[in-house]
């Protein structure tokens, strides 16, 4: 991870914020984001939302697959370098409940139900299953077989088989470099299975665009936040995909979220993503 979130607040000296930015760039080669003094920061702020609903996600529907079948649905080839519950895993979950607990303690926005953690993460935490760090957590390897955490009946068991057919599709399509087709099938795919990945491409879009402004100056921010620190596809890229300013507009509502004024003050004619020069928004799309 190359970003490095600047915190300024309103008694930091803009020369010194300054010189340092520029010391981190030339010398240190980070990617420097000037961030506002809020908990969790962009970065946190925005990923740990994501990661924390999807395992609230996972409870939920724990009888359909819970962890298994979330991973699966949100795997590479909706933009993330690793599954979001695989990536608690490798974060720590202990880490995870203290960036979480943090946030849902001191905020009140849009999100904040999404923050709480689920019970049966508290579970695994006070058994001091911690995620890769010691070995288990959501998953864990017994020989050469990778299990996973049955949240209904508290073991581990083989990963379950899904056989989702849009998804096969897709991943054919951005092997191939079809990526606006591998996209449009999923919002076109009227099943259980694609409604979760919407709702998430809904969610992930509204959430960290309601952070401009409070957060960060710009969408760009955001961007660069959400690709340098997390190697995600960056939402104004997403949004893109998805068919710009009205089709996210529709998809952000239909899951009665909030449109944030970052969209809704962005011109129809224009596409979203600015970056493409800096950041090629496919290398955060994988065929996996």
């Amino acid at each position: 991870m190359i970003l490095c979130e600047l915190i300024s607040s309103s008694n930091s000296s803009l020369k010194i914020q300054e010189e340092l930015s520029e010391y981190l760039q030339k010398t240190l080669h980070r990617k420097v984001v000037v961030t506002n003094d809020t908990p969790g920061f962009a970065g946190n702020r925005i990923g740990f939302q994501l990661l924390n609903e999807t395992l609230q996600f996972a409870q939920k529907y724990q009888k359909q697959g819970g962890i298994a079948l979330m991973d699966k649905l949100l795997g590479g080839f909706t933009g993330r370098s690793l599954p979001p519950i695989a990536t608690i895993d490798l974060v720590g979950l202990d880490v995870h409940k203290a960036i979480v607990d943090n946030i849902y303690n001191l905020t009140n926005d849009s999100a904040h139900e999404s923050f709480k953690m689920p019970n049966f993460v508290e579970y695994l935490i006070s058994k001091n299953y911690l995620g890769n760090k010691n070995g288990q957590g959501f998953y864990k390897k017994e020989g050469d077989q990778r299990l996973v955490f049955n949240i209904d009946k508290k073991i581990y068991e083989p990963i379950p088989k899904f056989n989702i057919e849009f998804i096969d599709q897709a991943k054919e399509l951005i092997s191939n470099g079809e990526y606006q087709k591998a996209f449009e099938l999923i919002l076109k795919t009227k099943i259980f299975e694609s409604e979760i990945i919407q709702y998430f491409f809904a969610r992930y879009i509204s959430y960290s665009l309601s952070l401009v402004g409070p957060v960060v100056k710009t969408k760009e921010d955001i961007d660069r936040v959400m690709t340098y620190g997390f190697s995600w596809l960056p939402p104004c890229a997403l949004i893109d995909l998805i068919g710009g300013k009205d089709e996210i507009i529709k998809l952000i509502k239909k899951h009665n979220l909030l449109v944030p004024p970052e969209i809704t003050n962005h011109s129809s004619k224009d596409k979203f993503y600015t970056l493409q020069n800096e950041l090629d928004f496919r290398s955060f799309i994988k065929a996996n």
